[in-house]
């Protein structure tokens, strides 16, 4: 088993990595002068060693804060009345709490870690946090910027549905499902198309426009017969094509 640390050897832990990060920081706009002063190629390398084990040792922590919010993501949310788990789990009274905790570790990795690898899957979970709590607008800004930021990112797809959902919560059909249709028809940006054309259909069916909505649906039922929404979508189908729901 692993030897659990005492809250004194925690705390001369924290002391020394807050020294360490001090020096880095500090090494970090010096270290031209340093190497002038100590001479030589061998001072270099000795401080671009001793730099490069310092970011390494911040990249962990932030993986460890990166870490600390998804499990918050999966926290449960007790129902009224329920009892916590007596194993110490933690849980929250509700969505909106653990929303509002993990919105809370993400910020603090991000202010704390800028620079870090993690920094990148934060700033994205940062937005869709701020969107769970309905900040639709701040929402938007905030995965735009992540986009921009991190264009690279394998999760830049599923950051532009999040801002079609955002454009959609603020009104903004017209710019949501040109997203949605992007991630439809371009099987370059490796977003699943059959999750895509789900929502372009259902946002079209509730911008009014159940003629583009059934179509959508119609072509997820066709070209995605084994999916899991080809169901919903032949009966969606079915629904828009009755006398009673014909647009006009």
């Amino acid at each position: 088993m692993n030897k659990r640390l005492t809250r004194h050897e925690m705390t001369q832990k924290d002391e020394f990595v807050s020294k360490v990060e001090l020096a880095a920081g500090w090494l970090e706009q010096n270290w031209r002068k340093v190497a002038m002063t100590a001479g030589g190629m061998a001072a270099v390398v000795l401080i671009a060693v001793f730099l490069v084990s310092i970011m390494s040792a911040r990249g962990r922590a932030a993986d460890v804060l990166l870490g600390e919010a998804m499990n918050l993501m999966a926290a449960e949310v007790l129902q009224e009345g329920q009892l916590p788990p007596l194993t110490g789990e933690t849980t929250f009274g509700s969505t909106r709490e653990r929303d509002e905790a993990v919105l809370a570790k993400l910020e603090e990795l991000l202010a704390t870690y800028p620079s870090s690898k993690a920094a990148a899957d934060a700033a994205y979970l940062r937005g869709v946090a701020i969107l769970s709590l309905g900040r639709a607008e701040e929402a938007r800004a905030a995965l735009e910027a992540f986009v921009q930021e991190h264009a690279a990112s394998h999760l830049v797809p599923p950051a532009r549905r999040a801002m079609a959902a955002a454009d959609l919560e603020s009104g903004r059909s017209d710019e949501a499902l040109a997203i949605l249709q992007d991630l439809a028809d371009n099987p370059s940006l490796l977003f699943p198309a059959d999750a895509a054309l789900m929502e372009l259909a259902r946002g079209q069916e509730a911008s009014g426009r159940l003629d583009e909505a059934q179509e959508s649906y119609r072509r997820l039922a066709v070209e995605h017969p084994q999916s899991v929404y080809a169901g919903d979508a032949a009966q969606a189908v079915a629904r828009l094509s009755s006398p009673g729901n014909a647009s006009s």
